[in-house]
Parts: structure tokens; C-alpha cells; sequence
């Protein structure tokens, strides 16, 4: 969990590398589920980790394997093994594998104590995600970010939604749909179905 101080005290530039980050069974909570929760924070990177089985009952039972919100820049997610579920993916629960914007911030946790822009200048690459009941990437009010040669496999695939969002695609094997909707924005470059 990485929150800053507002206004002015945020923990940038920062490493989160070789984890394995794994529940052994559902969580019934009302807290957040989220292996990986970045909020406000720029410059991130989180490469080369195991992050599964994050299965939440309880309250909205929506879970994310990693994302990065809250008005931060320039993070990366890259080299990642994301499994939403070991088994039984059809378990109560909504699951989602990578997030730029989350479930959205209120403005007190942003780093402009606006968050107009959840996220900009993200990057996820050369990730492996999979076994998600819901979308394995979710773009939700963040620009320019950048999605390539990710495998997506065995999820509803990728969602970019609201006028704020902006994505380009390159080269990914996302075995859904490709989705923009609400306003968001989508480029595609040689990205190709399962």
C-alpha cells in the first residue's frame, strides 16, 4: 500500500520487485483487496512479481491485482505473472488483473487534490495475466498509457473507458474483447485475438 501525504509529501520513485504476492483463500472483508495499491505516487515500477489468488467477499467484491490511481505519472508495470484465480474462476467476486485509475480516488487522496486524470504516462508491457472473471486490464480516467506485448489471456480482455482515458496497443495477445467505451480512447497497433 503506497499512499502519499497530502499536499505536499508523496513517496516517489519507487521499486517493488521479485514478490510473490498470493492469498491462500477468499478475503471476506469490506477493506480493499489489492496485492498492489498505488495512489498519488510517480515513477513507480513493479516488475517481475507473482500476484494471485486475490478473491474478495464481501462489501462491492471487487479486487485488482495491481493498480496505480490517485493523480500520479509515469509508472510502469512490467514482466508481471497475474493470476486472478488458481482455480475456479467462476467464485463469487469480481476480478480485475491490472488497473491505471482503479476504482476511482476522492479528491483529498489525490496528488492535485483533483484527480480529474486518475493516472498519465502509464506503462504495462510484457506481463502475463490471466484467469479473471472480469476485465484483466482496466483504463479508468487515466491518459497515455501505454499497453504492449502483454499475453491476456482467459479474461474479458481490455477496457478503457471515460473521456479522460486514452490507451495505445501494441503487439498484445488478449484472448477478449477490446473495449473503449464512455468517451475513452483506444489506438491499436498490431494487437491480435486469441
Amino acid at each position: 500500500k503506497v499512499n502519499g501525504h497530502p499536499p505536499h509529501k508523496w513517496p516517489d520513485d519507487g521499486l517493488i520487485e521479485h514478490n510473490s504476492l498470493r492469498n491462500n483463500s477468499p478475503r471476506r472483508t469490506q477493506t480493499p483487496v489489492t496485492p498492489i495499491d498505488i495512489v498519488g505516487a510517480d515513477r513507480w515500477r513493479v516488475t517481475r512479481n507473482y500476484i494471485g489468488h486475490f478473491i474478495k467477499w464481501g462489501s462491492n467484491g471487487i479486487s485488482y491485482g495491481v493498480f496505480m490511481k490517485g493523480g500520479g505519472h509515469d509508472g510502469v508495470i512490467e514482466h508481471n505473472h497475474i493470476a486472478c484465480t488458481e482455480s475456479d474462476i467462476s467464485q463469487e467476486g469480481v476480478r480485475v488483473g491490472v488497473s491505471f485509475g482503479g476504482g476511482g480516488s476522492g479528491p483529498a487522496f489525490c496528488r492535485d487534490g483533483k484527480c480529474i486524470t486518475e493516472f498519465s504516462g502509464g506503462v504495462l508491457s510484457d506481463n502475463k495475466i490471466e484467469h479473471c472473471n472480469d476485465y484483466g486490464v482496466y483504463i479508468n480516467k487515466s491518459n497515455q498509457i501505454l499497453i504492449a506485448s502483454n499475453q491476456i489471456l482467459n479474461t474479458y480482455g481490455i477496457d478503457v473507458r471515460f473521456p479522460e482515458s486514452s490507451a495505445i496497443l501494441i503487439g498484445n495477445k488478449v484472448s477478449g474483447k477490446i473495449r473503449s467505451r464512455e468517451g475513452g480512447v483506444v489506438h491499436h497497433e498490431q494487437d491480435r485475438g486469441n
